[in-house]
């Protein structure tokens, strides 16, 4: 979602230029308590999740690491593993289903065939189990071996 938006957006971005777009067009799958913060941070929780994702966009070489402090950028790395994502998914268009995440919007973006029905896996209440990071990463770590890689 955050590769998707720096290349549609151009250039290099700030934080808050990221999650606006990602927040205008609907593309994450936000509950209240997506919007509390956690105790060390101002921020909404969803967005924290987000910068997470920024950071290891980073640490993969999918994203610049700028000296300048709020500068996201993706690499040529970056657009190379979005563009293989998007194949993927639209290879196999059941499997956009087990993103519960992505609302349909986003799920439309990555496979324009796609269409919301009750397959689609709903997002379940966190604090049972593995969060819904946790979920979504081993999904992800399962289908595309580079993206549960850490350094």
């Amino acid at each position: 979602m955050v590769l998707y938006t720096l290349k549609e957006l151009g250039s290099i971005r700030t934080k808050e230029e990221v999650l606006r777009y990602i927040r205008q067009r609907r593309f994450y799958e936000l509950r209240p308590e997506d919007k509390e913060s956690y105790e060390s941070r101002r921020e909404w929780k969803s967005d924290t999740l987000l910068c997470w994702a920024r950071k290891d966009a980073v640490e993969s070489d999918f994203m610049f690491d700028h000296d300048e402090n709020n500068c996201w950028e993706i690499t040529r790395s970056g657009l190379d593993a979005l563009a293989s994502v998007i194949a993927y998914f639209r290879a196999r268009p059941t499997a956009i289903r087990r993103c519960f995440m992505w609302r349909p919007e986003f799920k439309l973006v990555i496979d324009p065939t796609h269409t919301d029905t009750s397959q689609d896996h709903m997002r379940q209440l966190t604090g049972r189990g593995m969060s819904f990071v946790e979920k979504a990463l081993a999904i992800l770590s399962e289908n595309l071996p580079w993206a549960g890689r850490r350094s």
